[in-house]
C-alpha cells in the first residue's frame, strides 16, 4: 500500500487512526489467547475456551498492521481488532514477549460494547460444580465461620461442636503410608474404640479397618510416628490403636453422629 497516500489524510507527521485499518493485513490472526490488555473490563475472565470459540466463528478478529522481533523476546506490534468486519480497536504490544509497554485506541465503542457482549455470551459463568450447595443444605457452623481460624462461630453465639484432637490423632496419608489406597488415611485413637465416622469441616471419613503388622512392616515411620506421639502425650497418650479411614464420596445420612477432628 502506498504510504504517501494515507498520510496525505492528515497533517505532515501525523496520521489519523481511521487511516491506521487500512494499513491491517487482510488476513487475519489465529486468536488462541485473549490477552487482558484486549478487553480490560473482562480481565481475568476470558479464559482458552472463549478463544476457541470466538476462533470458530470469526466475528472477532486481530489484523496486524505491523509486527518486528529483533531477538525472537522482544517485540514491537501494533494490531487492530475487527467484529463483524467493523474495525474498533487499535493495539500496541512492545517490549519482552509485549509486556513492557502496552496502548489501546478504542475508535468505535458502540461496537467495542456490541463485542464485550459477544464474549460475555462466550464466557463459561456457571459455577465449578463443588461452589454449588443447595440453600437448604445443613453444614457445621465451623465450616462456614472457622475456615480460617477457630473461634469466629463461637463469637457469634453459635454452638460448636468440641474437636476430639485429645483421644484421636492424624498419623499420615498414602504419602507416609504407601500400603494406602488413594484417599485413605490413618488415625490414632487413644484409649477408645474407633468412631464409625470422622469429619473435618464438611468432609467426612468412615472407618476401614485397623492398621496391621503388615502395614506397619511396609512403613516404619508410620509405627514410629505412632510411638513418638504416644510418648509426647504422657499419661493421655496410653494404648495407642491405629485405623485406617476413607473420605466418604458423599456425606452420609447419619453425619451429625461424625465426631469433630
Amino acid at each position: 500500500m502506498d504510504i504517501s497516500s494515507i498520510a496525505g489524510n492528515a497533517h505532515p507527521g501525523f496520521i489519523r487512526l481511521s487511516d491506521v485499518y487500512k494499513l491491517a493485513k487482510e488476513t487475519a490472526e489465529e486468536i488462541w489467547h485473549i490477552p487482558d490488555e484486549w478487553f480490560p473490563e473482562l480481565s481475568g475472565f476470558l479464559d482458552n475456551s472463549v478463544a476457541e470459540a470466538i476462533r470458530e466463528e470469526k466475528r472477532l478478529i486481530e489484523r496486524q498492521v505491523f509486527y518486528s522481533s529483533g531477538d525472537s523476546y522482544r517485540i514491537t506490534q501494533v494490531s487492530t481488532l475487527w467484529f463483524d468486519a467493523k474495525p474498533f480497536c487499535i493495539l500496541q504490544a512492545g517490549g519482552r514477549s509485549g509486556r513492557d509497554a502496552k496502548g489501546r485506541f478504542v475508535t468505535d465503542p458502540s461496537v467495542l460494547a456490541t463485542a464485550l457482549a459477544y464474549l460475555v455470551e462466550k464466557m463459561l459463568v456457571t459455577p465449578a460444580e463443588n461452589d454449588v450447595y443447595p440453600a437448604d443444605y445443613e453444614l457445621p457452623v465451623e465450616a462456614v465461620f472457622d475456615f480460617y481460624s477457630s473461634g469466629t462461630a463461637a463469637s457469634l453465639g453459635f454452638e460448636v461442636a468440641a474437636t476430639r484432637r485429645d483421644i484421636y490423632e492424624y498419623a499420615g496419608n498414602r504419602d507416609e503410608m504407601p500400603a494406602l489406597e488413594h484417599g485413605h488415611l490413618v488415625i490414632i485413637a487413644y484409649g477408645v474404640e474407633p468412631a464409625k465416622l470422622l469429619r473435618s469441616g464438611d468432609s467426612y471419613y468412615e472407618l476401614v479397618r485397623e492398621v496391621t503388622p503388615a502395614d506397619n512392616a511396609a512403613s516404619p515411620n508410620l509405627a514410629r510416628f505412632v510411638e513418638a506421639v504416644s510418648k509426647d502425650r504422657g499419661e493421655r497418650g496410653k494404648n495407642p490403636m491405629t485405623y485406617v479411614y476413607q473420605e466418604c464420596k458423599q456425606r452420609p445420612a447419619d453425619y451429625r453422629d461424625a465426631v469433630p477432628l
